[in-house]
C-alpha cells in the first residue's frame, strides 16, 4: 500500500470553501480506486486540514495524481496560506495482504451509541539504530490495544519511504473517551517508559508530535456503519 499523509494550513476566509472542495476531491477519488482519503481538521487550528490517502501502489496514486491530483492542486493553491507537512509511506500494520479484512463490517466499530469519532495522528521520529525494536514495540501495543479496546475503529502504523526512522500512526476512536481510555492503558505506559528511550532527541519537539483531529470525510455515521461509505 502506498499512504500520503498531508496537513495543509487554509486562509481562514476560504475554509469552507476548500473544506467541500476537498470532501469532493476525495471521494471522487475513492471512485478512482483509492483505497481511503480520508478529511479531518485539528482541534488546536480549524484551518488546518488533514487528509490521508491509501492507494494499492505508488503507481496507483501516481495515475490518478496525473489525471486529476495535479489539476485540483493548482485549482485550491489560492485558498491555501502554506504546505505544513507532508509524508509519503508503507503501511506496516496491518500488512497489506491483511488490509481488506483487518476491519471488517461488525467486528468494529463496538461503541456504535458514543461520538463524535475522534482522530490522533502521530508522527514518531526514531533513533536509526533502533528502528527495527522501536517498531516491534510500537506494533505489539498497537495490536495488544485493537484486541482488548472496543473504542478504537483503526489504529494504523505507516513508515515513511524516504526516511525509515520516520513512523505514523493513524488511530480513529469512537469518541475523545475511548481515546484517553487508550492513553491511560498500562501497557501503554510500558511502551512509553522503554520506547521513549529509543526515540530521536534531536526531533524531541516532534517527536510523538500528535494531532488530535475531527473527522469530516468520512463522516461519523459512515464510520460507525450507521450509512455506507461514500
Amino acid at each position: 500500500m502506498y499512504v500520503k499523509n498531508a496537513d495543509r494550513i487554509v486562509k481562514p476566509e476560504h475554509r469552507e470553501e476548500y473544506i467541500r472542495a476537498i470532501v469532493d476531491f476525495s471521494r471522487e477519488a475513492k471512485l478512482a480506486g483509492a483505497d481511503r482519503f480520508d478529511v479531518m481538521e485539528s482541534y488546536d487550528d480549524r484551518n488546518c486540514i488533514v487528509t490521508l490517502q491509501v492507494w494499492r501502489d505508488a503507481a496507483a496514486y501516481a495515475a490518478h495524481h496525473k489525471a486529476a491530483g495535479a489539476d485540483f492542486e493548482q485549482r485550491v493553491a489560492p485558498l491555501l496560506t502554506e504546505k505544513a507537512r507532508e509524508s509519503e509511506a508503507k503501511n506496516i500494520e496491518p500488512l497489506d495482504e491483511e488490509w481488506d479484512v483487518a476491519y471488517e463490517q461488525g467486528a468494529q466499530p463496538r461503541w456504535a451509541e458514543f461520538g463524535p469519532v475522534y482522530t490522533h495522528n502521530t508522527w514518531i521520529y526514531i533513533q536509526p539504530d533502533k528502528v527495527d525494536e522501536a517498531i516491534r514495540l510500537v506494533l505489539d501495543e498497537v495490536r495488544i490495544a485493537k484486541k482488548m479496546e472496543r473504542g478504537i475503529i483503526r489504529f494504523d502504523v505507516y513508515q515513511n519511504l524516504q526516511n525509515p526512522a520516520l513512523i505514523h500512526t493513524y488511530e480513529v476512536y469512537a469518541d475523545q473517551d475511548a481515546h484517553h481510555f487508550h492513553y491511560a492503558q498500562e501497557y501503554l505506559k510500558d511502551l512509553k517508559m522503554t520506547g521513549v528511550l529509543m526515540f530521536d532527541e534531536s526531533t524531541y519537539d516532534q517527536t510523538y508530535r500528535g494531532m488530535e483531529c475531527r473527522q469530516i470525510e468520512p463522516t461519523h455515521a459512515q464510520w460507525m456503519g450507521w450509512e455506507p461509505s461514500t
